[in-house]
């Protein structure tokens, strides 16, 4: 038996300089930019509401909904 969990949601740790709009054509280029930057933003409240709009390489970005139960 493996010991290491697998990750229940995708996710990335963004790039130096990365923004919504970097993160969304990198991650989703074939999808429109600003629904793409819509569902971000909604999965990464904690990022979207963040008092300065600063997104860093330290934060963790999902990629994905959370998973329907």
């Amino acid at each position: 038996m493996n010991g290491a969990l697998k990750p229940l949601r995708k996710y990335i740790q963004p790039k130096i300089g990365d923004n919504w709009e970097t993160i969304a054509a990198r991650e989703f280029p074939n999808d429109p930019q600003d629904k793409v930057i819509e569902n971000l933003k909604s999965w990464n409240l904690f990022l979207a509401f963040r008092p300065t709009p600063m997104i860093t390489p330290s934060d963790i970005m999902f990629i994905e909904a959370p998973a329907q139960q």
